[in-house]
């Protein structure tokens, strides 16, 4: 019943936020050399500072000390406060902007890495590709994690550079070697999906494997899919619904579906029509289309439940308006027969010629019998 999986992926660094947790990946890449001129003028160390954690703190120090005696740190902190800040006052982004500049264009790779993500999504800066690519090529030389793996994306796009899928795979093999998991998994779609010339299966399912087991949802539910259609991985529907279940028990809608769906078959896992509901129904609270007529079928043929024709007909007509043939074909039938509806020989050929042109035979066939009924009446 399952229709010819294909797997959308769209890469974009543009829709990710960096938070700054995400950053501590890099923080120990940072060198300050020059906590001896700080601690002479505020007589505190940097890190009783840096756990401050006040931009009014930093504001003092910087107020109160020479130019000379400032550190490139200082300044990325106040950066990085305002920037913090911005999802209460949308004003901080330039603040902080001011302060990363300052920070970036002493070297500051943290500072030019948030940069980048400014310039690419529009935060303090007008949104501008060129230079977000610009910082992040800065900063991935001091080998910056995030950097790379933005900088691998941008490569991999085009985007603010001229496409280039081997520098793109160079800078995200980078990434991935400092364990930023996105990067094992997008080298996974590239190795796996991409153009022959840089496909590499046995690095994909390596890449899969290593993200999928260190918790990235994405490769989990990807892995699940490479066991399921024996793609890449050799067909092993146990594996595959063990990687679903994972990442569907981390929220993942189209896992939730798969998982569903394999306890409906039986397949990997005992048939249970109970759990297939419940997946089911995880799934299209997450707005997704895939199980809704599944459900109705359940109802209908009263599988695991008493059989509930006004449940079906609720479901198939949701899966009816997002054009899927069998729900239509189905609810054509409870029309034609009366089930848990006034009989409506116009509604249900209206039904099945619906079904019909979204490619189900059985609706084409459905019609000549009502035609041919119709002329022998």
């Amino acid at each position: 019943m399952i229709t010819k999986f294909k797997t959308v992926v769209i890469i974009s660094a543009c829709i990710i936020f960096v938070s700054i947790s995400a950053l501590a990946v890099a923080e120990n890449n940072v060198v300050v050399s020059d906590q001896t001129d700080y601690a002479f003028c505020k007589n505190i160390s940097l890190q009783n500072l840096i756990d401050k954690d006040a931009i009014e703190g930093y504001l003092e120090y910087v107020d109160k000390c020479p130019n000379g005696h400032i550190t490139t740190e200082i300044y990325y902190l106040l950066g990085k406060n305002y920037y913090k800040r911005a999802n209460i006052d949308t004003n901080n982004y330039k603040k902080a902007g001011y302060w990363l500049k300052r920070a970036g264009d002493l070297g500051h790779p943290k500072a030019q890495l948030l940069i980048g993500v400014m310039y690419e999504n529009g935060f303090g800066y007008h949104k501008d590709n060129k230079k977000a690519f610009e910082w992040y090529k800065k900063s991935s030389q001091y080998n910056i994690p995030l950097s790379q793996l933005f900088l691998g994306i941008m490569y991999f796009e085009g985007r603010g550079i001229e496409k280039n899928v081997t520098e793109a795979i160079r800078w995200l093999e980078k990434a991935s070697d400092n364990s930023v998991l996105k990067a094992k998994f997008i080298l996974t779609l590239i190795y796996n999906e991409g153009d022959s010339s840089y496909g590499n299966p046995e690095r994909a399912l390596k890449l899969c494997s290593e993200s999928a087991k260190l918790g990235f949802i994405e490769s989990q539910y990807y892995l699940g899919t490479m066991y399921y259609l024996g793609i890449t991985a050799k067909k092993d529907h146990n594996e595959a619904f063990r990687w679903f279940h994972k990442a569907a028990m981390a929220g993942n809608s189209d896992a939730q579906y798969f998982v569903g769906n394999m306890y409906f078959l039986g397949e990997g896992v005992k048939k249970n029509y109970q759990k297939a509901i419940t997946w089911f129904l995880k799934s299209t609270e997450q707005n997704n289309e895939k199980p809704i007529y599944y459900l109705g079928y359940i109802y209908y043929a009263g599988l695991g439940v008493e059989k509930d024709y006004i449940e079906a007909k609720r479901w198939f007509e949701k899966a009816s308006k997002k054009n899927n043939p069998l729900a239509q074909y189905y609810l054509a039938m409870m029309y034609v027969k009366g089930l848990g509806v006034q009989k409506d020989v116009k509604s249900a050929i209206k039904l099945l010629e619906n079904s019909a042109k979204n490619g189900n035979k059985d609706a084409e066939f459905l019609l000549k019998e009502i035609s041919i009924n119709a002329q022998i009446n």
